[in-house]
């Protein structure tokens, strides 16, 4: 998938003008590039890799705003 990426704006690149480089047309050559990887790193994130609390776990009490007993503007 990368390796048709890279061709694909490869590509694209190659068609911008002689005359000068357009920064969007430079960017829009990578665009295809750039999808494909992200589209390779999420899906080598496997699920269970992700940390969930089980169910019914509160959050812990320092996490609570404002803090007991104090005021929120100091």
């Amino acid at each position: 998938m990368l390796v048709l990426a890279a061709m694909a704006s490869c590509g694209v690149f190659a068609a911008v003008p002689s005359e000068g480089w357009h920064p969007l047309a430079v960017l829009a050559s990578l665009l295809p590039l750039q999808l494909a990887a992200l589209l390779w790193a999420f899906s080598q994130v496997p699920t269970a890799a992700v940390a969930r609390p089980p169910a019914g776990l509160k959050p812990p009490a320092s996490a609570e705003w404002p803090p007991a007993g104090g005021s929120a503007g100091g």
